[in-house]
């Protein structure tokens, strides 16, 4: 399944990052790139999938966000779906009881601060805001 491959994913972004950091620093911002379109090519694939589950779409969203690609993270990020019930978003995790309910929280609480990242990291100041606003209240 997808969700299975995530983690092979995560464990390929966690070689990557480390060596498009060295190679920017080396000066070698050619190869960076190569390098960012590859991996970002993969990432296309997993989200061109259909019906994606909330936690795929956050670590696709996390994913590209760490290599730049924030068009298409903050894509990923927005189709994260609220929880069922509205009244949850007022509530601690803890505080549910269905692990469903609280795994769906859980994952929109984290799309919306990978988002906000997104944004931020984007120079998009004041989207990032608004999604802080939206999740935190004035």
């Amino acid at each position: 399944s997808l969700d299975a491959s995530v983690g092979a994913l995560a464990q390929l972004l966690s070689v990557v990052r480390p060596q498009l950091d060295a190679l920017r620093k080396a000066g070698k911002s050619d190869e960076a790139d190569k390098l960012v379109k590859g991996v970002g090519e993969l990432l296309d694939k997993v989200a061109n999938e259909p019906k994606l589950s909330p936690r795929v779409l956050v670590f696709l969203g996390r994913a590209q966000r760490e290599i730049g690609a924030y068009e298409t993270a903050a894509q990923a990020l927005e189709k994260v779906p609220p929880p069922a019930d509205p009244a949850d978003l007022a509530k601690s995790p803890a505080a549910i009881e269905d692990a469903e309910r609280k795994t769906a929280l859980i994952l929109y609480r984290g799309s919306r601060l990978e988002l906000a990242r997104t944004y931020r990291q984007a120079g998009q100041f004041p989207k990032a805001e608004q999604v802080l606003k939206d999740a935190m209240g004035d």
